[in-house]
């Protein structure tokens, strides 16, 4: 783990455009089911939940039982950013899609992607935690 941490770290630090984020990764169905709901306290800044899928593929996120409006950001196999769905609306059960095939997937605060600057072609640094 610290080898893989430090592997990322010295190839991404190169890089323009980069954010390190503290990140709650979820790679079960249960627990991407479940992502942020119940959950009625802002995240910190600069924390978020890491979905991460075993292929890319098109990813349908929903707000069911979250209270804490959120934005997401979709990220390819090298943890850029290529995709940016902003202003989930708590309780929607609306699915709403990645427009692209994506990695992984991050909820952010609402107003977090712009606070933060990220866009598309902005490199993510995940540093995991295991409490948000």
């Amino acid at each position: 783990m610290v080898l893989t941490f430090l592997n990322r770290l010295l190839k991404n630090l190169s890089k323009e455009n980069l954010l390190v984020l503290f990140l709650k990764e979820v790679t079960t169905l249960p627990d991407k089911k479940k992502g942020l709901m119940f959950r009625k306290d802002k995240l910190p800044l600069l924390h978020g939940m890491l979905f991460t899928y075993d292929k890319p593929q098109i990813i349908g996120m929903w707000m069911k039982n979250t209270f804490i409006p959120l934005d997401i950001i979709f990220l390819d196999e090298n943890f850029v950013v290529i995709d940016i769905m902003k202003n989930m609306i708590p309780h929607s059960t609306e699915i709403r899609y990645s427009v692209v095939q994506s990695k992984y997937a991050i909820e952010l605060n609402k107003g977090d992607i712009d606070q933060l600057n990220i866009s598309i072609g902005t490199n993510i640094l995940p540093i995991y935690v295991k409490n948000l």
